[in-house]
């Protein structure tokens, strides 16, 4: 049993998974709105990520737990590491577009003429919006 968890843990050596926007420009505003303006109000700050984190540790912990378990019961270490961290990676993914839908505080009423709808982080209803941060979440397993 030591031997199989010593085997599971190096399995995930070099393992990483990475949960955001490839995008540059998109994450540049996210990271803008991530902590805000210096002044707090253009815009205020409307973290996503930390946020998620924080406050899903316990299930990612024990999401992570359970690739462990399933790399000791099993010999392809490989393929379970990155299946279970593809599986991890869309859970974030689902958890960050949940907490834009709940984003606060609201737009600012120009903003909101300008989007023609209330909706931090996302796009408005006028033709053409795009609601690049919302679609631009991404996550990537690399090194397994």
């Amino acid at each position: 049993m030591f031997v199989d968890t010593l085997r599971a843990i190096r399995s995930f050596e070099g393992s990483t998974l990475v949960v955001g926007w490839a995008d540059p420009e998109v994450a540049r505003i996210v990271a803008i709105n991530e902590q805000g303006s210096r002044d707090g109000k253009r815009p205020p700050a409307r973290p996503v990520l930390q946020p998620v984190l924080d406050e899903n540790v316990e299930e990612i912990n024990a999401h992570v737990a359970g690739i462990v378990r399933g790399v000791i019961a099993d010999r392809d270490s490989a393929a379970k590491v990155r299946r279970g961290l593809n599986a991890l990676g869309e859970r974030i993914e689902d958890l960050m577009r949940a907490k834009i839908e709940t984003m606060t505080p609201g737009n600012a009423p120009s903003t909101i003429a300008r989007k023609g709808v209330d909706a931090p982080l996302r796009g408005g209803t006028r033709e053409g919006a795009q609601d690049r941060i919302w679609d631009g979440i991404t996550h990537e397993v690399r090194g397994v």
